[in-house]
Order: C-alpha cells, then sequence, then structure tokens
C-alpha cells in the first residue's frame, strides 16, 4: 500500500525543484510536500484565463491551487462547456485545496495527460455530455472523501492511469451514469474502506483492459460494480480482495447484455456471504438473454458462503478453457453457486474445491452447485473435491447433459428433469453418485426458546386518544435502512415482529432480527423458498418463514446484505418460534378504529403502502415527510404501522385529502429520510392497506414444547379462499412418521374470526377429533386436549372440516404425490 504519492513538480519559471509528497492540506499556506505560497499568481482565476485563451491545445507549466480569497467564482470548479481541447500538464500538480470539484466538462471533448490532480472533497472531474481522455493522470486525494471521474451521458477513457486512495459509497475511482468506460492499464493504490468498490457503472457500457486490482477492501464489488450494463473485462489480476459481503471483485446486476470475462485472474479473493469472485444477479422474471462469458480464466483460492469464486442468478453462463483450484465455500458451490440460470461448462479443470461447515448442517456441491435450470458440462475435470452431498457436482430440478469429463468423485443429482444424460464420462469414484434422489423435506426439528412473557398493557383508553405512538412507550425498534434491495417486505415484518416481542415481554427482550434471513430464504434461489420471488416479496410469505420454525434469525447469524441473495436457514438453540399471526381486513376509511385497536392490542402492523419517493412522487410533501395516494389502490412498498394521529392536518399533504388524520408509518429508508425515518400517510390514502391483508403477530408460548414441525410447505403465498368453485366440506395433508412421537397440536390458516372447526387426526390405530372456533382472522396452532401417538414409518392425516381450503402457491419445496 502507498499513504503517500512522491512525484516532482516544476517551478513558475520551468525547472524542476525538489520532490514533494502530497498529503492531505493541513493548515491554510501548506498543502504538505508543497509551499502553496510558492503557487504565488497561479490559482484557479490564472488556470481558468489559460483554459478559455482560445487555444486547442494547452501546455501546463506551472502548478496551480485554488485560493479562497482569489477564486471564490470557481468554487465550484472550472467549468469547460462546448469545447474542444488537449491539455498536457507536464507532470505539475493542480491542487484544489478541499473544493468539491476541478473541472465541470460539459458537452466538450477534452483530452488531458502528465497531470497531477489532487485535493478534492466530492468528483475531481464532473463530465456531462462529453468525452474525456485521460492519459498518465494521477488522481489523489489521500486524506478526502472523493471520487476521481463522475460522468453522465458521457464517454471516459482512462489509459495508464493512477487512483489513489479515493472513497466514494458508489464507486470511489469512478462511476458512470448512462455512459461509457474504456479503462486500460490503470493502477488503483487504495487502503480505504469502500462501499460500492472502485468502478460503480449503472445502464453503461465498459471495456477494462490490463489492469490490476490489488490489496483492495470493500462492502460490495471490491473492484467493479455494474447495473444494466455491458461489456468486456480483459486481461486483468484480481488479487487479495476483500469484499465484507458479497462479491469479492466483481458485482453485476441486470446485465443489459453479454459481458465477457477472459484471460482474467482471479488469486485470494474473498466475500464472506455470496460469490468469492464475481457475483451476478438479472433480477428479472422475464428470459433475458444475456450471457456471461469467462474465457481461459483463473480463480486460485477463492471464499465465500456461497459459490466459492462465482454466484450467478438467472441467465446464462458460459465458462470455457478455466481453471478452478483451492477455492471454498461454507454452504454450497465450493467454485460455482447458480440458480435458474442455464450454465454450459467446457474443457474446464476444477482441482481442490471444497464445502466445509463448521457448524452442523449438509454441505452441498464440492465443486459446483447448480439449482434448477439446464447444464452442459462437456470435456472438464474435476479432482479432489469435498462435500457431504455431491463431492463434484450438485444438481437440483436440473436439465443435464454431461460428457467426455472425467470425475474423481461422485455427483449428486436431485428430482432430474426430462434430459437427463451422462455419456463418456469417467467416475474414478462411481459407487458416491447418487442420481434422480426424490426425498422429501417434511419435518423441521427443534426447539424454541421460552419467551418471558410479561406483556405491557396499553390502556383502552388510549383508542379515543386523539394521538397515539408506540414509539414513545418504548415499543418499537430502531429504524433501519434496507439501501437498493427490495426487501421492504423483510423489514415490514421485522418492524412488527420486534415491536410485537418488546409487547409481549414489557420490554425485556430487544432482538435485532435478521431481515436478511427472512428475505433470502423466502427467495425462489432457496430450494424451500417461493418461486414466484426473485426480490420483492409480501408479508405472508415472511410470515409463512416464521409460522415454518426456519426463523427468527438475528442479524448477527445473517447480516443484512444489499447484493447477495443466498442465506443459510440456520440451525442453532437460540431461536424464538412463533404461532400465530392475526391477519386483519383490508383498510379503508371505515377501518380506522380496526387498525387502532390491532396496534394496542398487539403492536405494530405490518403494512402495505405505495412508497413515498423523497419529493420524486407527487403524493409526497418532503417536508412535511406526509403521503397521500388519492388515486389508485396499488401497492408497492412494504412498512410497519406505530400510531396515528387525528390532527395532523390535511394541508400537511401536497394533494388535499378530505379530512384530516394520519396514521405514523416507520419507514425502512434510514433516519435521514423522513421524519427521522417515520413519515405520516393521511387516513383517506388510497392504497395503504388496501391489496394486500395488514397483519400483527402474536408472541406466545406453546402449551406444548413442540419439538417436531410437520410441513410441506414452509414458504409459500396464501390464498385463503382456493376453490370457491366447489363446495368445500374439508381438506387435508398426509405425512409420513419420521420418528415415533406424539402430535400435540395442529397449525392451520382461518379467513375470519368465529369459524366453527373440527380437527381429525388418524392414524393406523385411532382417529381423534377436537372441535373448536377460531380466534381471529390468520394462523392459530391449536393445542390438542389428547397427545396422539404415530410409529417411524406410518402415515397419518390431519384433517381439518370447514367449508373453504387454504391454499398455499408458488412453494418450491417438494411435496410427495397425493398427500394434500
Amino acid at each position: 500500500m502507498i499513504s503517500t504519492l512522491t512525484f516532482a513538480y516544476a517551478s513558475e519559471d520551468g525547472v524542476e525543484s525538489a520532490a514533494g509528497e502530497v498529503n492531505a492540506q493541513t493548515d491554510a499556506s501548506t498543502a504538505d510536500g508543497y509551499d502553496i505560497a510558492s503557487y504565488g499568481s497561479n490559482t484557479f482565476t490564472a488556470l481558468n484565463d489559460k483554459l478559455t485563451d482560445g487555444n486547442e491545445d494547452i501546455s501546463i507549466n506551472n502548478d496551480y491551487h485554488y485560493d479562497n480569497k482569489s477564486d471564490m467564482y470557481f468554487s465550484d470548479g472550472i467549468s469547460i462547456e462546448n469545447k474542444s481541447i488537449k491539455i498536457n500538464g507536464n507532470n505539475h500538480v493542480i491542487d484544489g485545496t478541499s473544493i468539491n470539484t476541478i473541472f465541470q466538462i460539459s458537452n466538450s471533448n477534452v483530452e488531458i495527460c502528465n497531470l497531477t490532480l489532487y485535493n478534492v472533497n466530492q468528483n475531481t472531474i464532473n463530465l456531462e455530455n462529453s468525452t474525456l481522455t485521460t492519459n498518465n493522470v494521477i488522481f489523489s486525494g489521500e486524506n478526502q472523501d472523493y471520487r476521481a471521474v463522475y460522468m453522465f451521458n458521457s464517454s471516459y477513457t482512462s489509459d495508464g492511469d493512477t487512483f489513489i486512495d479515493n472513497l466514494h459509497e458508489y464507486g470511489s475511482a469512478i462511476y458512470g451514469d448512462t455512459s461509457y468506460l474504456n479503462l486500460n492499464n490503470a493502477t488503483f493504490e487504495n487502503d480505504r474502506d469502500n462501499i460500492w468498490g472502485l468502478v460503480y457503472l449503472d445502464n453503461g457500457e465498459f471495456k477494462i483492459t490490463d489492469t490490476v486490482f490489488n490489496d483492495i477492501t470493500s462492502k460490495y464489488s471490491t473492484a467493479i460494480y455494474a447495473w444494466n450494463s455491458m461489456g468486456s473485462i480483459e486481461n486483468c489480476e484480481f488479487i487479495n480482495l476483500y469484499a465484507n459481503l458479497t462479491a469479492g471483485a466483481i458485482g453485476f446486476k441486470s446485465p443489459e447484455s453479454t459481458i465477457l470475462i477472459q484471460n482474467c485472474s482471479f488469486v485470494n479473493t474473498t466475500a464472506p456471504k455470496n460469490g468469492g469472485a464475481i457475483y451476478v444477479d438479472f433480477n428479472t422474471k422475464i428470459k433475458n438473454n444475456a450471457t456471461i462469458v469467462i474465457n481461459d480464466c483463473q480463480f486460485i483460492d477463492c471464499t465465500s458462503s456461497f459459490g466459492g469464486a462465482i454466484v450467478q442468478l438467472e441467465g446464462t453462463l458460459q465458462i470455457n478453457n478455466s481453471n478452478f483450484t483451492d477455492n471454498l465455500a461454507l454452504y454450497k458451490g465450493g467454485a460455482i453457486h447458480t440458480s435458474y440460470a442455464n450454465v454450459e461448462i467446457n474443457d474446464c479443470l476444477f482441482e481442490n474445491n471444497e464445502v466445509i461447515l463448521l457448524d452442523e448442517g449438509i454441505t452441498q456441491g464440492g465443486t459446483v452447485y447448480f439449482d434448477y435450470g439446464n447444464l452442459r458440462i462437456f470435456n472438464s475435470t474435476f479432482k479432489n473435491s469435498s462435500a457431504d452431498e455431491g463431492k463434484s457436482l450438485y444438481a437440483n430440478e436440473a436439465n443435464y447433459t454431461i460428457r467426455d469429463s472425467y470425475f474423481e468423485n461422485g455427483i449428486y443429482t436431485r428430482f432430474d428433469e426430462e434430459m437427463a444424460e451422462l455419456s463418456n464420462n469417467i467416475f474414478v469414484n462411481e459407487d458416491e453418485n447418487t442420481l434422480d434422489e426424490r426425498e422429501y423435506y417434511t419435518v423441521y426439528d427443534g426447539v424454541g426458546v421460552q419467551f418471558d412473557i410479561d406483556p405491557f398493557i396499553i390502556g383502552e383508553g388510549n383508542l379515543t386518544a386523539d394521538y397515539f405512538n408506540l414509539v414513545d412507550y418504548g415499543l418499537v425498534s430502531p429504524v433501519s435502512n434496507q439501501g437498493s434491495n427490495g426487501a421492504c417486505w423483510a423489514f415490514m415484518t421485522t418492524g412488527a415482529l420486534e415491536s410485537a416481542i418488546l409487547k409481549a415481554t414489557n420490554k425485556k427482550l430487544l432482538l435485532d432480527i435478521s431481515e436478511n434471513n427472512i428475505q433470502n430464504t423466502g427467495l425462489k434461489y432457496s430450494p424451500i423458498g417461493d418461486n414466484d420471488l426473485i426480490e420483492f416479496g409480501a408479508g405472508n410469505v415472511a410470515t409463512s418463514y416464521l409460522l415454518s420454525w426456519l426463523g427468527m434469525t438475528s442479524t448477527e447469524d445473517d447480516v443484512y446484505d444489499e447484493l447477495g441473495k443466498l442465506s443459510p436457514v440456520i440451525d442453532n438453540s437460540s431461536k424464538y418460534y412463533i404461532y400465530e399471526i392475526v391477519t386483519l381486513p383490508k383498510y379503508t376509511i371505515d377501518g380506522i378504529s380496526t387498525l387502532k385497536k390491532a396496534l394496542i392490542d398487539y403492536g405494530a402492523i405490518g403494512i402495505g403502502v405505495l412508497g413515498a419517493s423523497g419529493g420524486e412522487e407527487e403524493n409526497y410533501n418532503e417536508y412535511t415527510s406526509a403521503a397521500y395516494e388519492s388515486k389508485t389502490t396499488t401497492m408497492n412498498h412494504g412498512v410497519t404501522l406505530v400510531g396515528w394521529n387525528d390532527t395532523f392536518s390535511r394541508y400537511n399533504f401536497n394533494v388535499t385529502p378530505p379530512g384530516d388524520g394520519a396514521w405514523i408509518i416507520k419507514n425502512s429508508w434510514g433516519t435521514d429520510w423522513g421524519d427521522n425515518g417515520y413519515y405520516y400517510v393521511s387516513y383517506y390514502d388510497k392504497a395503504i392497506g388496501y391489496e394486500d391483508y395488514p397483519f400483527a403477530i402474536i408472541v406466545n408460548n406453546p402449551t406444548y414444547p413442540y419439538e417436531k414441525n410437520y410441513q410441506y410447505d414452509p414458504i409459500a403465498d396464501i390464498n385463503l379462499n382456493g376453490y370457491t368453485d366447489y363446495e368445500i366440506t374439508s381438506y387435508m395433508n398426509i405425512y409420513e412418521a419420521v420418528d415415533d412421537d406424539l402430535i400435540a397440536a395442529v397449525g392451520t390458516y382461518f379467513k375470519d374470526a368465529g369459524i366453527e372447526y373440527v380437527i381429525e387426526v388418524q392414524t393406523d390405530n385411532m382417529t381423534y377429533q377436537q372441535k373448536g372456533i377460531s380466534k381471529h382472522h390468520g394462523f392459530e396452532t391449536i393445542a390438542l386436549d389428547k397427545f396422539i401417538p404415530i410409529y417411524n414409518g406410518s402415515s397419518f392425516i390431519v384433517k381439518n372440516y370447514v367449508d373453504y381450503v387454504p391454499l398455499t402457491a408458488d412453494y418450491r419445496n417438494k411435496v410427495p404425490p397425493e398427500s394434500s
């Protein structure tokens, strides 16, 4: 790492002077290593005069600096507009003296070479509707939070430039919006804690060649992140890179077209979450013809929880003539993990890749983990791979063709599709192969931690109060920030759940529940997820996660990740379980009292809205933090309802509603948004709580310490009114016992309170019935008055006699035929 830059600069007469060190400016008269006073009249005013003297070829013969007194006109940088110029810096320095920008370039064609641009607080160069070429330019700002180049609707070619200690949230060195980047032979020297990598492209095109990314740390995509973009990366090296969460070197989201990665090496790149070297998320339900093509690359000693080297979700992945050696994953895919992607692997070598889980659990896909899609492997070699299932390859729900390949260790396939071809392969340990496994996962085994129930009672008298806010009672957890990920539905759920726990335990238990685990377990990329969800979800999917005992998991165990979408189901001895969900009626203006009572009875409520976007939407007033949707009932955002204010003026809204009054909403966009993260939605809002049912969560302990949860659809979308065209008298599930057990309770959904039901459990030896009346709309766990014995391997039936069927849809978990 280089923390200072030593260079030579020229004095006013052009004679080279002693070398100086570029550090941050420490006072008004000195920029470490050279004396500002020595600049004399070489201020931004003088530099601007030089750039506007009519010449197209400009030679810089002095060092220049921004002077706080004489250069006030240039406090936003020197403007280059509607020009075509070439600037030769002759190895001089332009010191911004901590202003925001040095050059503001618009509608111009500019070339800059042999120049050091130093000491700004924002973007060294702002580029708009322009073309910029830099050659042998040094962008330095060691102790400033700054970016080298920001471009919009522009083209930037960088050749042989050096970027030193840049730091910015989105693209520490380069950010491009609707732009083209040609980066060649660049040098990055950076020991800052970056967030979204060195290069960030949004809706752009790129060509990155002959560049080394070395010894860099970032939260995500350490070297390169591109959204909705296309391009190529060739002859580059990615060495000793560490992402705190996902995409150890490169991250792509929603690729627009084919991306080529060729003749690159990835050595010791790490991302604790997803994709030790490369993470790709096509993020679409619509078929995308874009392909990630990886040719002639080396992946060595790359590490992640999922996909030691590569993770790809959706799209097409083609890997040719590449080597994967000594890569490691903790859960799945020692080298490669894909889901819903079509994958082709040609002429590749995989050696010493493994999946090693330190805790209890099953590891899968020592080299390749493939989940759903078309898989083709030709003329490739798999050596010395390790995992519990599928040491070389694990393929779930795959159409596969594998030919002319060598496997030192076994492969494992599950629920093969129509095409399942293995031809002319060598399996050294063929007895390790498991093909077309059709095991069904029907039981979650575990005992939940008991809550210390001591309810915080809120008096019913508050129902008539003009103002009520759970925050005032300490019954709301802190505001979070979902960032650039569509995980609002998970934050909505944790907001309601954390509040319910605070209320049920008299504020003695404040949990920080993992939104990451809720979202990622619920997405289609989880084998037990909802096969219709790629990112944006729904409250009933999140609550099904809780009811299935898959959660709740703490944030400490699964930290929130804005980019990655793969998480494990975490089994430990510190999980609390939920047994009841209250579903509230869809909201209309006549339902104010219902929501108010639910807030007092249960705590915060998960509810849908049409999202307010900080003044970009006409329904939101950013000055009063107030939203009113007067037209549509469509929702696109999940939030947490925490209170009300009957006297909140109707005139606080951009569009005036029929009357006063607003709900107090906890959002998930951080405390810098709205009113410290909260905002107000009019009682008359058309969208709030209308399209999806609001919900609350009941926190309690089970009647008995339940140890197993038999279920077929742990994550699913719920329809409480299925088969409405038929006369329904009952519905049932059939299970096979996995042990000698006692059935102690039955859980199911009710479409309303006050519904008479008859629960029936049938075994080989007995039939037991229990009558009751539903307590509320939603999910109830009904303790049986009598334990029903079941025996390992035997079948038993659970039936409910009611006139409707709660249908679950879009679940991925495989269900045995004729079991429901």
